[in-house]
């Protein structure tokens, strides 16, 4: 299974979904997942051939910038995300997102998100 692309934008809007991660298989869905900001990322997807990995949350700060790291062991791919906060007193989502294979799910992804000042 090929690696993971990552999309280097990433949108403070809020992602319609359960958990801190969505795997996404065509442009309704991600219209519905996220209303706010799909644009961003609908062009830069060929859904016939893949999905996209969206990985997402709130701060309890505002963001500054997001560290993300990457890795692969067998079929399972990890990632590690570190949301470097500012001292804004706001609530903040972020949204990050990789381009994925089609037979990817959520099974094969295992991510770390942590939030530092």
């Amino acid at each position: 299974m090929p690696d993971p692309v990552s999309i280097e934008e990433s949108l403070s809007y809020k992602v319609h979904g359960d958990g801190s991660t969505a795997i996404i298989n065509s442009k309704g869905a991600l219209q519905q997942t996220l209303p706010g900001g799909y644009e961003v990322f609908a062009n830069k997807v060929d859904f016939s051939k893949n999905n996209l990995l969206l990985i997402y949350g709130t701060s309890n700060y505002g963001v500054a910038y997001i560290d993300k790291k990457q890795a692969k062991n067998d079929d399972k791919f990890y990632f590690e995300i570190t949301v470097q906060q500012n001292m804004l007193c706001v609530m903040e989502p972020w949204c990050i997102a990789y381009v994925v294979p089609k037979g990817l799910n959520k099974s094969h992804v295992d991510i770390k998100i942590k939030y530092e000042k």
